[in-house]
């Protein structure tokens, strides 16, 4: 079977073929640049670029969607949770926006790990970019492709999508999207459009992981899609009114995760070769859930009563000494309640092997604990409670 995220299987792929791979190294080169700057998408219309894209940008993107649910299956009740999505997307309509050449399309059909039997719609002005995705949709998923459409623009859908008398559940992807068009008035209204004629029961959101795009985007389209009054938030937390991040207490610090990527010896190598460590990858990801879902889904049979545990979701890693490691953390005290805090936990209470795998936890993982006691400064001495 062969790996989607897999360089050698790319490779074979492409719809462009380069004769020398020095060639692919300066266009990898040239994208990264364009995305730390102007963000230009010039790019995604030229065949030898959205080969580049492909080849180096699309093992790392498909990680994050598992790497996401991952990090939803660390919740309370999270096994439940995620076999109760991927119940109800198994014959749900997934529309991905901003599909480039089927990233996140990909993954949402590898994660699934059963037949899917519903629809596909995905957005992407460029015809080199469907025509890429068409082609990898082909190699790995024939079967689906009977149910994929292709449009150029969110508007289409929304005219002609008869989604009320539907019952079908909806999913609505934003994958990397949300960065390229904020500060286009225009485009933001369609997305907001489209969130209220189709009515999704979901909507996903990944994006990079920069407190620029946490605190000018995120949070922006958050209060947007609350302030509509159909949707809650679900993860990474549960909190629907304002987010403590936005204080001041948190300067330097905002929320996102961060996951290890899992890509074939070839891609490591590319990797090496072009000076861009993709090893550790941070993204940006919120789920927001209709209220009254049109599918008969409810999070809330599956959510836990409050237990009273304190769950804190690292932010930040403040340090480690001889004496012990320092975190700061938004910890959920009561349900539906967050604080933030700065926190140490004391070496002599750890095991060896406790402290190994403190040093592998990653920002965006939770951390079940009790509190020690509360400093003089402040701060919590905490003790991790039940973590493996």
């Amino acid at each position: 079977m062969m790996k989607i995220n897999s360089y050698t299987e790319l490779l074979k792929l492409v719809n462009y073929r380069y004769s020398e791979e020095r060639d692919l190294f300066c266009d990898i080169k040239k994208l990264q640049q364009n995305f730390i700057g102007e963000r230009q998408q010039g790019y995604s219309f030229d065949e030898r670029l959205v080969a580049a894209y492909t080849l180096f940008y699309l093992p790392t993107n498909f990680s994050k969607w598992q790497l996401l649910m991952e990090k939803v299956q660390q919740e309370k009740e999270g096994k439940q949770i995620i076999e109760k999505l991927k119940g109800l997307c198994e014959h749900a309509m997934f529309i991905d926006v901003g599909s480039g050449p089927g990233t996140f399309l990909l993954a949402f059909l590898n994660w699934m790990d059963r037949p899917f039997k519903g629809q596909i719609l995905a957005v992407e002005q460029s015809s080199v970019m469907r025509e890429q995705a068409q082609r990898l949709m082909e190699a790995f998923f024939p079967k689906v492709l009977d149910n994929c459409r292709w449009v150029t623009s969110l508007s289409q859908i929304c005219v002609q999508s008869d989604d009320r008398r539907n019952r079908r559940p909806k999913v609505l992807f934003f994958g990397h999207f949300l960065n390229e068009i904020t500060g286009r008035k225009q485009e933001e209204e369609v997305v907001m459009t489209a969130i209220e004629k189709l009515a999704p029961d979901f909507i996903f959101f990944i994006e990079p992981a920069t407190a620029d795009i946490f605190y000018t985007q995120i949070l922006v389209w958050r209060a947007r899609i609350l302030g509509l009054g159909d949707y809650l938030q679900m993860f990474p937390c549960t909190v629907n009114n304002n987010c403590d991040c936005a204080g001041p207490c948190t300067k330097g610090s905002w929320c996102h995760q961060v996951g290890k990527a899992e890509a074939d010896e070839g891609y490591h190598r590319i990797s090496q070769r072009v000076g861009i460590d993709r090893r550790y990858l941070p993204f940006s990801a919120t789920i927001f859930r209709r209220k009254e879902l049109s599918c008969g889904f409810r999070v809330d049979e599956v959510l836990a009563e409050d237990d009273g545990k304190i769950m804190g979701r690292v932010l930040r890693f403040l340090g480690e000494n001889k004496a012990g490691f320092f975190l700061e953390l938004c910890v959920s005290a009561k349900m539906y309640s967050y604080e933030f805090w700065s926190v140490e936990i004391q070496k002599r209470k750890l095991s060896k092997l406790y402290m190994e795998k403190l040093r592998a936890i990653l920002v965006g993982d939770l951390i079940p604990l009790k509190v020690d006691r509360k400093l003089n400064d402040g701060r919590y001495r905490i003790v991790p409670e039940d973590w493996w």
